[in-house]
């Protein structure tokens, strides 16, 4: 097979119940020039068996198979043995419209992007709706992933060179978060960006067993450590105070969920971002709650 023009990247995990229609799914594109990685990490089921059928199959395929490492790290294991000159990542649990990868990659030829984004469908048990992230300026895609809003790595076609030429890696001992780090650093350094406004990708909240589905303390925490990882970064670039408002959106919304467990555990995590509340547009029962909780941390703290 010639040099491929992209590599789509399909970190693979347990996924026996939905990995099929996700590899048909990237075989069945209008634009054929690509490699499909599919990197089995660890899995305990007949995913790396699904994985090693399709190999047979079809020659743009390439399956890996290695010891359980998580999300971030497969992904960038991925990313270390891809030739094509773009990268599509794709979950495992999800598929892709026919069209996406003709759609995106000719916009990036053309325009000559280092980036281009889509909208995308988000299914559940009720059907599917879809999310406008569309943007027509860089400016405005960038404040709104730093914010937390769908900073994740299938919505975009990405330069390969752009992760090189920056040192962009996935972070080590993150597995949720990980992609919005890596979504915040490509737009940071990309020259052009832009989008295509149709919605092109599946993204499946139905899994019970994904990462999104499966709250815990310790994910709570790693999206956490991702934000500070961020702030981080942006303190480095000197755009630190640039970013601010949207920063302390992000921090806002990473330590939100640990009102469920300890009022005083989420007010002494980023307390710079607890009055946040008041310019999101919440419900009147959550900004009552939000109320509440700042009362009643402060109180608990005396």
């Amino acid at each position: 097979m010639s040099i491929p023009k992209i590599s789509v990247i399909v970190p693979v995990y347990n996924a026996e119940k939905y990995l099929r229609r996700c590899i048909e799914s990237i075989l069945s594109q209008t634009y054929d020039e690509f490699e499909l990685l599919l990197i089995d990490d660890g899995s305990t089921d007949l995913s790396g068996k699904i994985c090693d059928d399709y190999f047979r199959l079809d020659n743009r395929i390439k399956v890996f198979h290695k010891l359980n490492e998580g999300i971030s790290l497969t992904r960038q294991f991925g990313l270390d043995h891809a030739y094509g000159d773009y990268i599509q990542f794709v979950d495992s649990d999800d598929w892709i419209e026919p069209s996406m990868l003709e759609l995106m990659y000719n916009k990036a030829v053309q325009e000559s992007l280092d980036i281009v984004g889509c909208n995308f469908w988000e299914v559940n048990k009720d059907g599917k709706k879809e999310i406008k992230t569309y943007y027509t300026t860089k400016e405005h895609f960038l404040r709104d992933i730093i914010s937390g809003y769908w900073g994740v790595v299938w919505k975009i076609l990405v330069k390969k060179d752009l992760y090189k030429k920056n040192k962009i890696c996935f972070p080590e001992k993150i597995n949720g978060g990980e992609d919005y780090v890596v979504c915040v650093k490509l737009l940071t350094m990309a020259d052009s960006v832009r989008c295509v406004d149709k919605p092109l990708y599946y993204y499946n909240r139905i899994n019970p067993t994904s990462i999104i589905s499966t709250p815990s303390k310790s994910k709570i925490y790693e999206q956490i450590r991702a934000t500070e990882l961020i702030e981080q970064f942006l303190k480095e670039e000197n755009l630190n105070s640039y970013y601010a408002k949207e920063l302390n959106i992000r921090k806002f919304r990473s330590k939100f969920p640990l009102l469920r467990s300890n009022y005083i555990e989420w007010y002494s995590v980023f307390p710079e971002s607890n009055d946040v509340y008041k310019y999101l547009k919440l419900g009147l029962k959550s900004k009552l709650h939000m109320i509440i909780a700042n009362l009643c941390s402060k109180i608990k703290l005396l």
